[in-house]
């Protein structure tokens, strides 16, 4: 074998791993994806489990945050100081969701459900005035778009909560300031 064959040969070798190399780093990039994507799938479904725990693990909370949510009588400053973070807490975990499925981190299929669980939360009359009124920055300008236009279809098309969970609420609260009168002080 002659150098110049020699060098051919070593030529193609190194085309090949060149190839072979770009190969295996696309996998890799392909897998890293679809792990990140599941990892937002795993961690955006665990944020929602969260509220719920919050709820039912926080006695004083689960009675504020019907009240604030129906937003028929005004919270003391304390219980609305409790509501305001709550939910503050909530939208900052949905901002988080939105982000992920604005940069094709989540599915449609999830995002639909995340969709709908915003659209939920904005159907309560005291989570949009919380909104409207919310002087607590933070939120990026699509994700306060995107939650405005949600709002203005709300408006548009007459959309309210559900008049049996709006009730549920209002109950709620009053059961809940009932308790507290008879309640001692501490």
């Amino acid at each position: 074998m002659t150098l110049e064959q020699a060098s051919f040969l070593a030529e193609i070798i190194a085309a090949i791993a060149v190839v072979a190399s770009l190969i295996y780093l696309g996998i890799q990039v392909r897998n890293s994806r679809l792990q990140a994507k599941s990892d937002a799938i795993d961690l955006i479904t665990k944020e929602r489990s969260e509220f719920v725990k919050m709820m039912s693990q926080d006695y004083d909370l689960s009675l504020i945050v019907p009240k604030g949510l129906a937003a028929t009588s005004k919270l003391p400053a304390n219980e609305y100081y409790r509501f305001n973070n709550f939910i503050y807490y909530i939208f900052i975990t949905l901002e988080s969701g939105y982000r992920k499925w604005e940069s094709n981190d989540l599915d449609d299929k999830l995002w639909q459900a995340w969709d709908e669980a915003i659209l939920w939360w904005l159907l309560f009359p005291g989570v949009q005035t919380w909104w409207k009124h919310n002087i607590v920055p933070g939120y990026t300008a699509s994700f306060k778009n995107y939650i405005d236009s949600i709002i203005k279809k709300i408006d548009e098309e007459g959309l309210t909560a559900n008049k049996k969970q709006i009730e549920f609420m209002e109950e709620a609260g009053k059961l809940s300031i009932k308790k507290e009168e008879k309640s001692p002080p501490s």
